[in-house]
């Protein structure tokens, strides 16, 4: 044979060796992966790696999610923020007014306001028994009346629509006294501003009180007449002279 031949054969059979020694070695590494944990998969080319994590870290259903956050709120935070819970506004007092008048009697001696409430201006009083004429009400139990010429408020509850209710008791004097008129002062058939006019006395002068009642008003004699004066309007002490309207 011709020795290049020869020395071509022996160089073929040495690439083949080398050739299949290098393809074992690559079958060997890909083994040896393929087989080790965390990597394995089964048939459907699912990850079979079932390792468990160290016993030193369980993970329960929840370990992932954060804890629930605490109320800290004070007494007076919401939902809705930290602003502090207010009443409803209230609404504001509503006046009824009557399609026609009512009378009504004051149960006692009874203060005419300018507004619907016990702070507001006393525009004058009201004596027990005295009728009153009621032109309406609020809703918070007050009554719209006429006082004069002016629209004055008075509570529900000190007037009646019985006026027997506002009878006052007179209690007579064993030895009756001597009291003077402060102005010019009317004399009155009963113990109330509605009632008739009997005369009217000029002021200083000397009039015999006979007996009192319990709504403040003097049973009096003047000359050959016996009526009623407001208590207020008489005075222990003669007055200087004035002039002045008619009282009562």
């Amino acid at each position: 044979m011709d020795p290049k031949n020869i020395e071509r054969a022996a160089l073929y059979t040495l690439i083949i060796i080398l050739t299949a020694a290098l393809i074992a070695g690559g079958a060997a590494l890909v083994v040896h992966f393929s087989n080790s944990p965390g990597d394995q998969t089964d048939d459907t080319g699912q990850n079979t790696d079932r390792r468990e994590p160290p016993a030193t870290s369980p993970i329960s259903d929840k370990a992932t999610e954060p804890d629930e956050p605490k109320n800290t709120a004070g007494p007076y935070e919401t939902d809705k923020g930290t602003e502090p819970e207010t009443d409803a506004p209230v609404d504001p007092v509503r006046v009824m007014t009557y399609n026609e008048p009512k009378t009504m009697y004051a149960l006692y001696n009874t203060n005419a306001r300018e507004s619907y409430t016990t702070d507001s201006v006393i525009l004058g009083m009201f004596y027990m028994g005295d009728e009153v004429t009621v032109t309406g009400e609020a809703d918070n139990g007050w009554y719209q009346v006429k006082f004069g010429t002016r629209t004055a408020y008075i509570r529900g509850d000190l007037l009646t629509d019985d006026k027997s209710k506002t009878e006052s008791t007179i209690k007579v004097y064993t030895t009756p006294k001597t009291m003077y008129t402060t102005g010019n002062i009317n004399l009155r058939k009963s113990y109330t501003t509605n009632s008739d006019i009997l005369e009217t006395i000029p002021e200083g002068t000397e009039v015999t009180v006979t007996g009192e009642t319990d709504n403040n008003w003097y049973q009096v004699k003047y000359g050959d007449k016996e009526g009623f004066i407001k208590s207020d309007l008489l005075s222990d002490t003669k007055p200087s002279e004035t002039t002045a309207d008619a009282e009562g």
